[in-house]
Formats: C-alpha cells, structure tokens, sequence
C-alpha cells in the first residue's frame, strides 16, 4: 500500500514540476504592461514545445492569442474565465503525454462502459420477448382452458337434457303401461 501512495505521489509531483502558473491582472492585460510577458511565454513554449493553458474572459482571447503568437507558435488552448485576470499555466511535453495517457484511458472506460451499457440494453430487450411469449403462452393456455370449461358445461348440458329425456321416454312408457293396464 505504501509503495502505491510512493508512486502516485511521484506522479503528481512529477506532472505538478512539469508545469507552472503565471497570472496577470485586468489592469495589466489592458494597459498593455503584459504584452512583453506573454510574447516571452509564447517564445519559451515554442522553443520547448510546451502548450499554454490560458484562462481569461472570452472578450481577450483574440488579443491574448496575437501576443503569444507574435512570440512564436506555440500550442495554445484558450478557455473562458470569469475574472477580469489572464491565468496563462505552462505546461510541458511529459505533462501533455500525461494528460494524452489519461484521456485515452478514459475514453477506453468510456467506450468499455457504452459496451457494457448496449449488452445491458440488449439483455434486456431479450427479457422483455421472453416475457412477451411467457405473457402469449399464458394467455393461450387460458383460451384453451376457457374453451375445455365451455365444452364441459356443454357437455353438462347435454347429459342433463339427455337424462330428462330418459326421464320423460321412462315416465311417458309408464303412463302407456298403466293406460295397457287398465283396458
């Protein structure tokens, strides 16, 4: 457990030398007092092949840009910010491979949980024909079972008239035995 913490330790160590912080005020920024700074920043991250990480209000960006490429051609990656400041992060090539490994590893997650997720979707659509043909053979065993107790009150019917006819054949020889009787 310790030679893990050691580890993820050195890499957060490692990847947080790798890269480094410069902010600049609004004040500064509009006044121009910044424009040496940032075409300096934009020299050094071409020269090393760093990429800049610049966070300021959207309105800047397009000023913030000239100024880091009048220094050279540098990697650059604007994101908006909220404060009236320039949050210029330097970051260098390990750092970026770094970042490049995590995406992948996250985009590999990503695309292992979709598949998860699509199995999962499948399985279950499956399920629900299984159920759908449990649901029809259930409701055909009651039709039929519907039908045999229709036949069988049918048939009750019939033994029924039938018995009562045998009654009447019975009691309508009885009455010409007795009429035979009398004469």
């Amino acid at each position: 457990m310790l030679k893990k913490l050691l580890i993820a330790s050195a890499l957060v160590a490692t990847s947080a030398l790798a890269q480094h912080n410069v902010d600049i005020d609004g004040a500064s920024f509009q006044s121009g007092g910044a424009d040496a700074s940032l075409t300096a920043l934009g020299r050094e991250a071409a020269a090393s092949g760093a990429r800049l990480i610049i966070t300021a209000p959207h309105e800047w960006h397009a000023r913030i840009a000239a100024k880091v490429k009048a220094g050279g051609k540098a990697q650059l990656v604007l994101r908006d910010g909220f404060y009236e400041s320039v949050l210029v992060r330097v970051e260098d090539k390990g750092a970026q491979r770094q970042e490049a490994s995590k995406e992948a590893a996250a985009a590999a997650a990503a695309d292992r949980t979709r598949a998860q997720a699509q199995r999962s979707k499948a399985e279950l659509e499956q399920a629900k024909a299984e159920a759908e043909a449990a649901r029809a053979e259930a409701d055909k065993a009651r039709a039929e079972a519907e039908a045999a107790r229709i036949a069988a009150e049918q048939a009750q019917a019939e033994a029924a008239a039938a018995r009562a006819q045998l009654e009447a054949d019975a009691a309508a020889r009885a009455e010409a035995e007795r009429v035979a009787a009398e004469q």
